[in-house]
């Protein structure tokens, strides 16, 4: 089993910083190290307008060159993510009805064209599920103008760096404070998210500053503060993202303020914060959070993240890939045909001839084999009668056992074949359950052990299904067992 190696980028200001971590076939995510470098490069003066902005005259690195760096120094075999600064993506955090995945993709849609600057033919939108109530679902959507990524696609062509996803840096930046604010929540403490009706001020070594606004039920509002002179512009920025929030979410009053700083933040922005919110702010050291490309990096091993990769560079990717497939396949079979040839020219007399020589050699043997196959069909149908390795008890032992706590068995049915025909079915034997359970994650969780542990083939699963009346998860689970058994 070899290694592979996961990788993420993420541009913060005029610095590209990236994160790699080996890991072998099959190891677990948690822990592996993490090696992180960055790469600064020139924004220049149209910077805001797009990565692929500015230049200048100067021989100041640019982004490209940056991506380049990466692509050797990592190195970056395979593609990697990608995680762009708000500067560049239009970011906001809606709160829509709950509705299929089509509309509320419509939905988003029209919302994050009335707040992008450029119409919606020339814009990429992409969200990502927050959560979700039986009323209402909140995203965090971004949008992002087609001629900004088409900036971004020259450099990454120039560099010759592959983008397998684009991700959000103020998203990484909310999972490692959300980390960090777990992690220091009191053993026994509600899971999930940070404390209640918190606000969260980050200030990142480029002299951007981000606001993060979060309820029980996670993050409800992020906004980028830009990158304020002096502790004024910041109390100004936060004074008018509150009235945002307010107006969004009339109930919401903060009781907590952590400002989120490096070493060496000028204090007047801590006292700013806590005047324009009128709560203390309490200082995080941006030293104990995962470092915001890290927390990239992990969202790669997740889930329905956000990806605002636009339709045709996947196109073009796989057009590519295309390509390469069949110029494989074409030296492939060149290979396989010239093989092929020498052995139907020159072989056919050596193999005839140790053929011929073989066949004496069995027939001369032939009544020693006929006695050792009986002899072993003898032995094979004596331990048939003693196994009881796949016995309805043995079976039902082995359900109730992985069975976990708060699950009800409602039937078992339990069909042995030694033939392959059952119950005048074809195909092997096997055991079907139903029950209830009061969460869908148990039946997962048990069909996941007996797929693992038992003598089966995967599982067919029906369900889980509510039962309105009694609040409980109804499911049916069929293993058949794998050709010969264990």
């Amino acid at each position: 089993m070899g290694n592979y190696t996961e990788n993420a980028l993420l541009i913060d200001g005029g610095t590209l910083y990236g994160a790699s971590r080996g890991l072998g076939r099959g190891a677990p995510r948690d822990g592996a190290a993490c090696d992180i470098r960055s790469w600064s490069f020139s924004t220049g003066e149209g910077a805001g307008e797009g990565p692929g902005a500015g230049g200048g005259e100067d021989a100041a690195p640019t982004l490209a060159d940056a991506f380049a760096k990466a692509v050797r120094e990592v190195p970056i075999e395979d593609g990697t993510s990608l995680a762009l600064p708000p500067g560049i993506l239009v970011p906001r955090v809606l709160s829509l009805p709950a509705t299929d995945a089509e509309s509320l993709a419509s939905m988003v849609r029209l919302k994050m064209e009335e707040l992008a600057p450029v119409s919606g033919d020339d814009l990429e939108v992409a969200y990502e599920a927050l959560g979700a109530t039986e009323s209402a679902t909140r995203v965090f959507a971004v949008a992002v103008p087609i001629r900004t990524l088409d900036a971004l696609a020259a450099d990454l062509e120039a560099s010759g760096l592959a983008v397998t996803r684009i991700d959000s840096a103020l998203l990484c930046e909310w999972r490692s404070i959300s980390r960090h604010e777990e992690s220091a929540r009191p053993e026994g403490g509600d899971g999930g998210a940070p404390d209640a009706r918190g606000l969260f001020v980050a200030a990142l070594p480029s002299g951007r500053f981000d606001l993060f606004a979060a309820d029980e039920s996670g993050l409800l509002f992020a906004r980028s503060l830009g990158e304020p002179a002096a502790g004024e512009d910041l109390r100004r920025e936060i004074t008018l993202s509150l009235l945002d929030i307010a107006s969004e979410h009339p109930g919401f009053a903060p009781d907590r303020l952590a400002f989120v700083a490096p070493d060496g933040t000028d204090p007047q922005f801590a006292d700013a914060a806590s005047e324009a919110a009128g709560i203390p702010a309490e200082t995080i050291r941006e030293g104990d959070l995962t470092p915001y490309v890290e927390s990239a990096l992990d969202r790669e091993g997740e889930g329905g993240c956000i990806d605002i990769v636009p339709p045709a560079w996947r196109e073009d990717e796989e057009a590519t890939r295309r390509k390469r497939h069949f110029t494989y396949g074409a030296i492939a079979a060149v290979a396989v045909w010239a093989v092929i040839f020498g052995v139907m020219t020159y072989i056919p007399r050596s193999i005839a001839g140790d053929t011929a020589a073989a066949r004496r050699e069995i027939a001369a043997m032939m009544p020693q084999f006929s006695e050792v196959a009986e002899l072993r069909t003898r032995v094979r149908l004596i331990q048939s009668y003693e196994d009881r390795t796949l016995s309805v008890l043995e079976m039902l032992r082995r359900l109730c056992s992985e069975m976990p706590d708060g699950m009800t068995l409602a039937t078992f049915a339990y069909e042995k074949t030694d033939d392959g025909t059952t119950s005048g079915r074809r195909g092997p034997g096997g055991i079907r359950a139903t029950g209830d359970a009061a969460d869908a994650d148990s039946i997962l969780r048990l069909k996941n052990a007996l797929d693992e542990a038992g003598p089966f083939q995967p599982a067919r699963i029906k369900g889980p299904t509510m039962d309105g009346q009694r609040r409980r998860f109804k499911f049916e689970l069929d293993w058949r067992f794998r050709e010969g058994g264990e």
